[in-house]
């Protein structure tokens, strides 16, 4: 049986709030392929930068991303902790009162 991530009761509300929004989805599902700049973010998503800086923000409060500078890059990608997570889960977060499944398919920017 495959370990489950135990969140309290208070770090719940921000990973919850997180992963409830379509375009945060959407990004943590783009970066656990691959670490992407904001623009790159924004090309793909076809959203305007403040609104991915945004998201990205409480993605990195959430503890799901991290922002690391590469040159004059900032790479943004998940963090080890939660890509530790999906891989002994098979991409499944298993948060205890609720699962994510972060399966591969293909993203859609019009949602």
């Amino acid at each position: 049986m495959s370990p489950k991530l135990r969140v309290k009761t208070d770090d719940c509300v921000p990973l919850l709030k997180a992963l409830g929004d379509e375009t945060r989805w959407t990004i943590v599902r783009l970066l656990i392929t691959q670490p992407m700049n904001v623009t790159e973010l924004c090309e793909t998503l076809r959203v305007a930068q403040p609104n991915v800086s945004k998201h990205l923000k409480i993605l990195r409060e959430a503890g799901l991303v991290t922002a690391e500078k590469t040159g004059k890059e900032v790479e943004n990608r998940i963090t080890d902790s939660f890509k530790i997570q999906l891989t002994q889960n098979q991409n499944r977060l298993d948060v205890g009162c609720c699962s994510f499944d972060f399966q591969s398919r293909k993203i859609d920017p019009q949602f």
